[in-house]
């Protein structure tokens, strides 16, 4: 109430923007009286909620700043109780290294998650099972980011990691754990597609695509991406390995998947159909199969083109490579026929 009460004459006379101004001057100040009237522990908890609402605002500077006062804090709890306050150190550290990973600071972000990680490994020598779970999303973070490093086989350590704990936590909760279990196997298998251990890869996708039609069959909204993502790569997989039969199936099968939903809801699903047409014809020109890829780059940049008319900035690059496509395939038809 007595934010609200105290309006200075001046303020009165002045614009409302002033006036708004001075409003949050007055909270932030306010805030501040509050936080030292806290104990240590809400004191970090609030700076803690401040960051990651800084954060979600994009507010990274400042949410750097909080991260790092309420880490102190915690830090300094641990110390004289680690059990208790220890883990409140680790997921702050994950939270910051989460930060400094969106603000490309790499090398810092991955030195957070280790330390982070230590910590879950040194609270689950007394308490397995209570941290199991989070070594495994702080291993699974550090995989990611050793992935986009293009350090693989780091990055495949750890990821195996994180898939021998799921699969633990699998048979304790199958319906909370099934979905990080299918999510860790396709991330290995884009890591053994891209170091060329093809069977481990298709091993995986496989696992990976039958666990999300068993999640699909009790909530097909949410996961039949993941089926179609994982027909994707595993259509990818098998263009590698010359098993364009197999590639064909499964596109054809994510094509016809986002045709069904298209019917009921075009507006949201027609743009995955000119998706999956466009990579189909780049499978048929592959396999010299023209007539095919013709008509499905005809399909898809007709639609590419009606999406681009809404917005031109989100979707015009769609339109301009499936003309390319359409380019390259023509070239294709004319040196067949010229032979």
């Amino acid at each position: 109430c007595f934010l609200f009460l105290y309006k200075p004459k001046f303020i009165i006379m002045k614009k409302n923007s002033i006036w708004i101004t001075l409003s949050f001057t007055i909270i932030f100040i306010l805030f501040g009286y509050a936080l030292k009237a806290q104990s240590d522990f809400e004191r970090a908890e609030s700076l803690y909620k401040l960051a990651n609402e800084h954060y979600d605002a994009n507010q990274y500077k400042e949410a750097e700043k909080e991260y790092n006062k309420s880490l102190k804090i915690y830090k300094k709890l641990a110390k004289k109780n680690p059990q208790e306050y220890k883990d409140d150190v680790a997921l702050n550290l994950n939270s910051l290294a989460v930060l400094h990973s969106s603000m490309k600071e790499d090398n810092q972000a991955i030195k957070e998650f280790e330390e982070a990680l230590e910590i879950y490994r040194f609270l689950a020598k007394k308490n397995p099972e209570k941290y199991k779970e989070d070594i495994a999303i702080t291993l699974h973070l550090l995989a990611i980011m050793h992935y986009y490093l293009e350090e693989y086989p780091i990055s495949e350590k750890e990821y195996k990691e994180v898939l021998e704990i799921y699969r633990e936590l699998v048979r304790e909760n199958p319906q909370k754990y099934k979905y990080f279990l299918a999510n860790t196997l396709y991330d290995l298998a884009k890591i053994h597609t891209g170091i060329e251990q093809y069977i481990d890869a298709e091993k995986e996708f496989k696992e990976a695509l039958e666990i999300s039609r068993e999640l699909a069959k009790e909530n097909p909204e949410e996961y039949t991406y993941y089926i179609t993502k994982n027909l994707n790569d595993l259509a990818f997989l098998h263009t590698k390995m010359n098993r364009y039969n197999d590639a064909e199936k499964e596109l054809s099968e994510a094509l016809n998947i986002y045709k069904d939903l298209a019917k009921e809801n075009p507006v949201l699903y027609q743009f995955n159909v000119a998706e999956f047409l466009n990579n189909l014809a780049n499978l048929h020109l592959i396999t010299e199969k023209y007539s095919d890829a013709k008509k499905e780059l005809e399909q898809a940049l007709e639609i590419f083109e009606e999406y681009a008319k809404i917005s031109p900035s989100e979707y015009q690059s769609y339109v301009d490579t499936c003309k390319k496509n359409i380019n390259v395939l023509n070239q294709a038809i004319n040196s067949s026929q010229e032979e």
